[in-house]
């Protein structure tokens, strides 16, 4: 049996970083991927980003699969189509 371990941060849904600029938020969850990564972890998941830019940014740095939460946001941002495209390697819904 195998274990993988799909390492969350909540920045995009925190009420503590609602009047973080998005720099911030971007910046701030960045770091936090790089140090999972590090640490081993085997995917990352952002749930709350619905920005399909800096998804892209963020799949083009990391090296490992990435996972959103699914919501009707997906379709105006073209479809898990077009998650996939921008590096998106799971969506979860709860």
């Amino acid at each position: 049996m195998s274990l993988f371990i799909n390492a969350r941060t909540d920045v995009y849904l925190g009420r503590k970083y609602a009047t973080w600029s998005a720099e911030q938020k971007f910046d701030e969850t960045l770091q936090r991927l790089l140090a999972f990564q590090a640490a081993g972890a085997d995917g990352l998941f952002v749930p709350g980003l619905t920005d399909l830019e800096v998804i892209k940014k963020l799949t083009s740095t990391i090296k490992l699969p990435l996972n959103v939460l699914a919501g009707g946001w997906i379709n105006g941002v073209g479809g898990l189509s077009a998650l996939k495209e921008a590096g998106v390697a799971r969506v979860s819904t709860g």
